[in-house]
């Protein structure tokens, strides 16, 4: 019963740190929130990085970008409108400046307005939301 309750608490920290990567415009400022999924509205639009998976010798990185249908403790819902994978070899090769390049494969998917695919992501593999302005 503690174990739960603390958890649910853990999760609804937020912490205001200062983005340090971009200038922000006149009068924003960029915080990072670390809390459970169910705090983003649903109908924002956003991009969702997930965890890094390493599968037959690679490293895969995705990331969705969309509108949230849904949000709740266990995950998102999100109708996503693109989608980039990164796929980079874990070869030593990879690791040389210049022929690194050769190891890495990019793609990038995206659906045409109104034809979202619906896409259920666990908040286990959810390693970053970043909002999106509209």
């Amino acid at each position: 019963m503690r174990t739960s309750r603390a958890l649910a608490i853990a999760a609804s920290i937020i912490l205001s740190v200062p983005a340090l990567a971009d200038e922000p415009a006149a009068g924003d400022r960029r915080v990072a929130i670390v809390a459970s999924p169910a705090i983003i509205p649903t109908g924002a639009r956003c991009r969702v990085e997930l965890e890094p998976e390493t599968r037959a010798g690679a490293t895969i990185e995705t990331t969705h970008e969309g509108r949230v249908v849904a949000a709740d403790a266990d995950g998102l819902t999100l109708a996503v409108s693109s989608t980039r994978r990164k796929e980079v070899s874990n070869a030593e090769a990879a690791r040389l400046p210049l022929i690194g390049r050769l190891f890495t494969n990019l793609g990038v998917a995206q659906s045409k307005p109104g034809e979202e695919k619906d896409v259920r992501i666990p908040a286990a593999r959810i390693r970053k939301v970043e909002m999106v302005r509209n």
